[in-house]
C-alpha cells in the first residue's frame, strides 16, 4: 500500500514524505535547469548534438 494512504501513519510520517517530495521536485528542477545551461552554451549545432548525446548516456 502506498505510504501516503497508510491510516496508521502520525501527522510527522506525511509530513516528512511530503517534505521529501518537495525537496526531490526542486532538486529535479535545478538539475534540468543546469541541463539547459549546459546546452544553451554550445557554440554550434555540432557541440550541441554532442552535449546531447552526453547527455543521454548518463
Amino acid at each position: 500500500m502506498p505510504l501516503h494512504l497508510r491510516s496508521r501513519d502520525r501527522p510527522e510520517d506525511i509530513m516528512l514524505i511530503y517534505l521529501f517530495q518537495l525537496l526531490r521536485k526542486a532538486l529535479d528542477r535545478a538539475e534540468h535547469c543546469r541541463r539547459d545551461a549546459y546546452l544553451a552554451s554550445a557554440v554550434d549545432m555540432v557541440e550541441l548534438e554532442r552535449r546531447m548525446h552526453a547527455n543521454e548516456i548518463d
